[in-house]
C-alpha cells in the first residue's frame, strides 16, 4: 500500500514563478469555463475538450495537464453542492497557485521547477530536507508564500491483534481497547481559547470592513495553529499506542453535525457557537493519515446507539449524574464517554478479522464483565 504525506515551508518567490502561477490560474479558469459550458465533470472528457484551448499559453504540458485536473476537482465540488441545493456561486480560481506531479526533482537541497526557459530554483530549509530524505517525491503545490511537497512510501498494513475504540466529544477524546485499558485526552483548552478569541473580536468597534477582516484573519490563524497543535499531540499518542499494542483504530463516521446546530433550531447563539466551532473532523483526519503512515488499519462505524446503549448487554442506559450512565438490565455503571468508546470498539471488532479478538468480545459477553465497578447504592 502506498501512503502519502506532505511537508510545508515558507519561501520567497521570484517574478518568473509568480508569472507562471498567473498563467496556471488562467488555464484552470479556462478549463472551468469549458466544463460549465459543456456540462463536463470527468477528467477524460474535459481533457479532450480543453487541451487544445490551452495551447495558446506559454507553459509546459505538465502544467496544462494539472490545470485540467484541478479544474475537474473544482467542477465536481460545484456539481455536488448543486445536488445538495446549496446556494453556490459560479466557480472561479482567484488565488495564485501552481500544482504539478510531473518533472519535479530535488538537486543539491533545492526544489527544481521546470519551465519553458530556465528552471526555477527554490531553496529548501533543513527541516524539509531531513523530512524528504529517503522518500519518493510525488508532487508539489506552490502559493506565493508556501511550498508544499508531497512524498510517499510503500508500506504493508499490519494484521491487528486488538482494537481501540475512540469516542470524540467537545472537550475530550476517550480511547478504550479490547483489554479494557482507557486513555482520556482533555481538550478544554480549545473550547476556552475559542471563547476568549470570540470575546476579543467582539470588542472591535471600528466600522471598517477591511480592518475587521485583517483582525479576524489574524485571530483565526492563531486559533487554528493552536488547535491543530493540541490535536497533533493527542493524535500522535493515540497512533503510537495503537502501534505498540498492534491494534486497529475504530472511530465514528460523524456526518450532518452542523445541521443540528444551525439558526432556527431554537438554540441559543452561544450554544450554537460552541458546537459549531467544534473541530470534530480535524482530530480524525490527523489520526487517519498518521495511522496510514504506520500501516495501522482505521475503520469508521455508524455512531447510532453508541452513547445510548449499554456496552455490556445492549440495553438502553440512563444518565444520572456527573456524566455517569447506568443500565437497569445488567446493573452496570460507568462514565458515558467510556461506554460510548467501548460500543465503538465492539462495533469495530465485529467488522475486523483480527487475531486475538475473541468472539466473546464481539458478542458483548465476557469482555465487559470485569470492567467497571457497579453503581454506588447510596447514589442511586
Amino acid at each position: 500500500m502506498r501512503v502519502v504525506k506532505s511537508v510545508i515551508q515558507i519561501y520567497q518567490p521570484v517574478s518568473e514563478l509568480l508569472s507562471l502561477m498567473e498563467i496556471f490560474k488562467e488555464m484552470v479558469n479556462d478549463c472551468i469555463k469549458t466544463g460549465l459550458e459543456n456540462n463536463i465533470t470527468s477528467l477524460k472528457s474535459l481533457s479532450n475538450k480543453s487541451y487544445h484551448i490551452l495551447e495558446k499559453y506559454d507553459a509546459l504540458s505538465y502544467y496544462k495537464l494539472t490545470a485540467i485536473s484541478s479544474a475537474v476537482g473544482i467542477l465536481r465540488n460545484y456539481r455536488k453542492a448543486q445536488r445538495k441545493n446549496k446556494e453556490t456561486k459560479r466557480p472561479y480560481l482567484r488565488k495564485l497557485k501552481l500544482v504539478s506531479c510531473y518533472g519535479l526533482k530535488i538537486e543539491s537541497g533545492n526544489l527544481v521547477i521546470p519551465t519553458t526557459k530556465e528552471p526555477i530554483i527554490i531553496p529548501l530549509n533543513g527541516h524539509t530536507k531531513r523530512t524528504l530524505s529517503g522518500y519518493t517525491i510525488r508532487s508539489f503545490s506552490l502559493t506565493p508564500r508556501t511550498a508544499s511537497i508531497c512524498y510517499a512510501k510503500n508500506i504493508n498494513q499490519i494484521k491487528p491483534t486488538g482494537v481501540i475504540g475512540i469516542d470524540r466529544n467537545l472537550n475530550n477524546v476517550t480511547c478504550v481497547d479490547n483489554k479494557l485499558n482507557k486513555n482520556i485526552y482533555k481538550f478544554d483548552k480549545i473550547t476556552i481559547m475559542k471563547r476568549e478569541y470570540k470575546e476579543t473580536k467582539s470588542h472591535l468597534k471600528r466600522n471598517d470592513y477591511r480592518i475587521r477582516t485583517l483582525i479576524y484573519t489574524k485571530y483565526g490563524r492563531r486559533q487554528k495553529r493552536r488547535t491543530v497543535q493540541i490535536f497533533h499531540n493527542a493524535s500522535k499518542k493515540i497512533v503510537e499506542n495503537a502501534k505498540e499494542t498492534n491494534s486497529a483504530i475504530v472511530m465514528e463516521r460523524l456526518t450532518g453535525i452542523r445541521k443540528l446546530y444551525k439558526k432556527g433550531n431554537r438554540q441559543g447563539k452561544n450554544y450554537r457557537f460552541t458546537l459549531n466551532s467544534w473541530s470534530f473532523a480535524e482530530l480524525q483526519r490527523q489520526i487517519k493519515y498518521k495511522a496510514d503512515w504506520e500501516g495501522i488499519p482505521v475503520l469508521y462505524v455508524n455512531p447510532r446507539g453508541t452513547s445510548s446503549n449499554c456496552s455490556k448487554c445492549g440495553s438502553r442506559v440512563i444518565e444520572w449524574a456527573d456524566r455517569m450512565v447506568s443500565c437497569n438490565n445488567c446493573g452496570m455503571a460507568l462514565d458515558r464517554d467510556v461506554n460510548a468508546a467501548m460500543n465503538i470498539m465492539l462495533k469495530g471488532a465485529s467488522w475486523l478479522d483480527a487475531d486475538g479478538i475473541s468472539k466473546e468480545a464481539m458478542n458483548r459477553n465476557i469482555m465487559t464483565q470485569a470492567m467497571i465497578c457497579r453503581v454506588n447504592p447510596q447514589r442511586r
